[in-house]
């Protein structure tokens, strides 16, 4: 169900815009083609046919993992446990930073220019770290009064936005590190996502908000079945999204909802690159493969716990794994 909403968010007079964004190329053309092509694709493909495969490798951690990430041009890999934050290098398996954090629900976000690393502690406090001085103390970002949910940088990697249980989403500002409330929801916030323009939100009374950066409204709100995800798509032109019922979404900039595929299980967090798009399923042991654009399912990976709280892929294609048996696992597409 969509309904069309003219709210405005929590001390943000109408018309201000909460971060001034690259306009990038908005080319309706662009996206009619894009559509146009996809109505023709086949969607029900028999996933069950394909072959698992297994990992290439297997890293070892002390603790079972909770949030993986690559950071953008390199060998390296972000991630926590229950207990620590590690950046190790995948291909030399050495750690280059190691900082203990008892984890909460145990986030993780590492800026788009490899600066700055967050990540949500126990006392329900936003640690940040400045990668580019690995010596200092971790900056604490204290505004949540209840366990911190999902925490993203902004494109222009000025921002840092968080949501939790005390249905709060706020906007650090990485200069001052004051914070906005720029909006409350009823419920929890589960996910945020950032593109230039906008932030897509998702909570646990099964809404999604698209929030207008540009002039501080939330551009439109959607009724799901329990949006866990929703991930900037080509260039930020769209939007995929996965949930709890197996679908896969596709979001135009224009809030268009398009059904890709159905998964057997509920979709927990994706990940996006050029050419894949990640899809694990939680409770069943698999991981899928999607071509970008084509919405075309490659792979099917063979993940051997019922749970996968992350995936990350790296800019060279290798896909890895969180999962709750002291590893990580790796693939090579």
């Amino acid at each position: 169900m969509e309904v069309d909403d003219d709210q405005e968010l929590i001390n943000l007079p109408i018309g201000q815009a909460i971060i001034e964004p690259d306009q990038g190329n908005q080319n309706q053309e662009e996206e009619d083609e894009f559509l146009q092509n996809f109505q023709n694709l086949q969607f029900e493909e028999n996933i069950q046919n394909l072959d698992s495969i297994e990992p290439d490798y297997f890293l070892n951690i002390e603790n079972e993992s909770r949030c993986v990430q690559f950071i953008k041009g390199t060998n390296l890999l972000g991630y926590r446990d229950k207990k620590y934050i590690i950046i190790q290098d995948i291909i030399t398996k050495k750690i280059i930073f190691k900082r203990k954090l008892w984890a909460a629900y145990g986030v993780l976000a590492i800026s788009n220019n490899s600066q700055y690393l967050a990540a949500d502690g126990k006392d329900v406090i936003i640690h940040v770290w400045d990668l580019n001085n690995k010596e200092q103390k971790s900056i604490q970002l204290d505004g949540h009064s209840d366990q911190i949910c999902s925490i993203c940088f902004s494109y222009d990697n000025k921002y840092l936005f968080s949501g939790g249980k005390d249905g709060k989403l706020l906007m650090w500002d990485l200069q001052t590190f004051q914070h906005k409330n720029i909006l409350r929801c009823e419920n929890y916030i589960e996910h945020i996502s950032a593109r230039p323009l906008f932030l897509a939100v998702s909570s646990s009374d099964c809404y999604i908000k698209f929030l207008n950066l540009k002039n501080g409204k939330i551009a439109k709100t959607y009724q799901t079945n329990h949006q866990y995800v929703c991930l900037p798509y080509q260039n930020g032109h769209f939007y995929i999204s996965g949930d709890q019922i197996g679908k896969l979404k596709l979001w135009t900039k224009n809030n268009k909802q398009i059904r890709c595929h159905k998964f057997p299980g509920f979709i927990w967090r994706l990940d996006v690159s050029q050419n894949y798009i990640i899809v694990p399923i939680f409770q069943t042991q698999q991981i899928f493969v999607l071509a970008n654009v084509s919405f075309q399912i490659l792979k099917k990976l063979k993940q051997k716990t019922d749970w996968t709280p992350t995936v990350s892929i790296s800019d060279d294609q290798k896909i890895i794994a969180a999962s709750d048996d002291n590893g990580l696992r790796v693939w090579n597409i």
